[in-house]
């Protein structure tokens, strides 16, 4: 049972990471920009959802957050239990590693863990499995001592939890919260709002300044008109 409890944990840690890190290297399309509400009415719903799926892929490549995430995760798995036995204060101690030597460096570069020493597991398990366990769900006031499992467990909450660092870049998705992104989109709303200002204040001042020489083009023609009637009036007499 403990064997399956930690071959559970490994694939879980896996697919998380894989998902963190394809999310981190998608390409995107710098073709593709965002459509306003007269574009997207214009479009099916089938074609619109297509297009917004492909401007979404490459989205967060290379995002600050995702990035700190991936970079503790993987530190986390790598990192010695202080206090744990010597014998067992890493997941290599007890035959979990990202590869073996000579293992494909993309398959590296992913940080996925293996079972690598499957006989090194099965021994630790059988003759020690409270150090084992201690290995992973070591407790502790510091973070920096706690268990694997529990330390990321800790240092995950610190992103997930509802005041964390996720909710305080995004925000929440009942739209309480007043997120670095709420911020940003309200800065931009300001900046289009100001700018749609002033582009109806130039346009009211170029209309007045039109109207304004149609007023002066009409005096002058009427004044033209006088002139070339005086002058005709002059030449015949």
């Amino acid at each position: 049972s403990a064997k399956t409890a930690i071959k559970e944990f490994i694939d879980l840690y896996n697919e998380v990471t894989t998902t963190i890190y394809e999310k981190l290297t998608e390409k995107r399309d710098y073709s593709l920009t965002g459509l306003t509400d007269k574009e997207k009415s214009a479009l099916s719903k089938e074609d619109l959802e297509t297009y917004e799926s492909a401007y979404k892929v490459g989205l967060l490549s290379g995002d600050n957050t995702l990035r700190s995430i991936r970079s503790q995760m993987r530190s986390i798995m790598a990192a010695a239990v202080p206090g744990a036995d010597s014998l067992f204060n890493t997941l290599s101690d007890i035959g979990i590693t990202t590869g073996t030597v000579g293992s494909d460096y993309s398959a590296t570069m992913v940080g996925t863990l293996s079972i690598t020493d499957e006989d090194k597991l099965d021994e630790a398990l059988k003759k020690n499995p409270d150090l084992v366990t201690k290995l992973f769900n070591q407790d502790s006031d510091d973070t920096n001592k706690m268990g694997i499992a529990r330390r990321l467990k800790e240092v995950l909450n610190s992103f997930t939890k509802s005041d964390g660092l996720l909710t305080s870049r995004i925000g929440r998705s009942d739209g309480t919260s007043n997120s670095q992104m709420d911020k940003q989109i309200k800065a931009l709303n300001q900046q289009i709002t100001a700018q749609q200002e002033k582009l109806t204040s130039k346009e009211e001042s170029l209309i007045k300044k039109f109207a304004a020489l149609e007023t002066a083009m009409s005096n002058y023609q009427a004044q033209s008109e006088s002139l070339s009637n005086s002058l005709s009036q002059l030449l015949g007499k």
